[in-house]
């Protein structure tokens, strides 16, 4: 958050791993800090953005439907 609000990241690595230490599918988020993640099998995954500085944010959620949302925060 910045006192402007919420902003989005460009150029973040998004990955998703369902096996442990295993990354299955990783995209880049778009200028609007957007992403899109396919053939996500349903069950708990682990979802980790990455940038220059490391590790920006991480969450773990199960998927049980076609389509979720996920918007990642990053904090200092």
């Amino acid at each position: 958050m910045t006192p402007q609000g919420r902003r989005p990241i460009a150029g973040a690595k998004v990955s998703a791993e369902w096996v442990p230490d295993l990354p299955s599918a990783t995209t880049i988020t778009d200028a609007q800090g957007r992403y899109l993640l396919c053939a996500i099998p349903k069950g708990y995954i682990g979802i980790t953005a990455t940038g220059l500085g490391g590790v920006l944010a991480a969450a773990a959620v199960q998927v049980s439907t076609a389509d979720i949302v996920l918007d990642l925060e990053v904090k200092h």
